[in-house]
């Protein structure tokens, strides 16, 4: 709950506002319509190439997570939604899957590896939607690294596909192949996952928010130690074993929940941004339509008065000499 209480959300607050007392734009910002760099005028003046009005959601612009339109925030929001469900249902499955094949013969792998293809696929999308061009902030590395990540994030589909064709009856001849695609592709698309995070944690810092940069640095140091040492953990393992390298997993589905919590505060974030930013668009409209509402109920209750009766005719008087 302090999440919403804090000093950057009363910060974005006073930038929506109207009014003369405004803050200035500290950032190169082009204008949308000439692209005349607006740094130093305030949201309401107008543009001194193009005469165009500055709109009052411009320091949204600014901001690293809830740049662009309105089209562009909805996509970086679903974006977060699917690598939250992503990371949830991963720890899910790697949890879930170690505790029933020690005591089962359930799930077939096959299965698990269809579950993994879907998980795969979704934290793809969701790193696609979730990093928007508002990132770069006008820096070409953070450009070229924010490309980067988002390419290897790709890669995870084809590694975990490959695993999957390697465990058809069919294709055994090229299982060790596969196997071994699945290996070397799984390797850039960790360290990019590791790349994803540290954006995150980036941005997390500018924009000053509560709870993910603790979040998300957390999982930045742990996760990667943990996972190292769990893909020598054997998939079928005894009852001694199992509770031996429980506290590890346990651990490591800690701090990856504790990254999706960060990712999840993200999101909240930028639902409070498209919420602002239509506040800001729909005011005028909201005014007016309030104003017509109260205008038609003060008409409602007012009380026709009666009509005097008429006085009685008078006599003219004599004009005097």
């Amino acid at each position: 709950m302090s999440t919403f209480f804090s000093n950057k959300y009363l910060k974005y607050r006073r930038l929506l506002e109207r009014g003369a007392g405004a803050p200035s734009i500290v950032k190169d910002l082009a204008c949308a319509n000439c692209g005349y760099n607006l740094r130093g005028l305030k949201p309401g003046r107008v543009c001194p190439e193009c005469g165009k009005v500055i709109p009052f959601d411009v320091p949204m612009a600014m901001d690293p997570m809830l740049g662009g339109d309105a089209a562009r925030r909805s996509k970086t929001l679903w974006g977060l939604t699917l690598m939250t469900a992503a990371v949830a249902c991963a720890v899910a499955l790697r949890i879930g899957a170690v505790a029933l094949w020690s005591f089962t013969y359930w799930p077939p792998l096959t299965l698990h590896a269809s579950v993994k293809l879907a998980i795969a696929l979704t934290w793809s999308i969701g790193v696609i939607l979730a990093l928007p061009r508002s990132m770069d902030a006008g820096r070409s590395l953070r450009r070229v690294a924010r490309h980067l990540v988002v390419l290897s994030q790709v890669l995870w589909i084809p590694s975990v596909l490959c695993g999957l064709l390697a465990l058809i009856p069919g294709l055994a001849a090229s299982a060790l192949v596969l196997a071994q695609w699945s290996q070397v592709l799984s390797v850039p698309a960790m360290i990019g996952a590791i790349g994803v995070a540290l954006l995150l944690l980036h941005a997390a810092d500018e924009i000053e928010l509560d709870d993910a940069p603790r979040l998300i640095g957390l999982a930045v140091w742990t996760v990667p130690v943990l996972t190292g040492v769990l893909m020598f953990v054997p998939r079928v393992v005894g009852f001694v074993t199992l509770s031996l390298i429980g506290p590890l997993m346990l651990a490591w589905a800690w701090y990856m929940i504790s990254f999706a919590r960060g990712v999840w505060e993200f999101r909240h974030y930028v639902e409070w941004g498209m919420r602002q930013a239509g506040d800001v668009g729909d005011r005028e409209a909201r005014i007016a339509q309030t104003r017509a509402e109260l205008q038609h109920e003060a008409d409602s209750q007012v009380r026709t008065l009666p009509v005097p009766p008429h006085a009685p005719p008078t006599k003219p008087q004599p004009r005097r000499a």
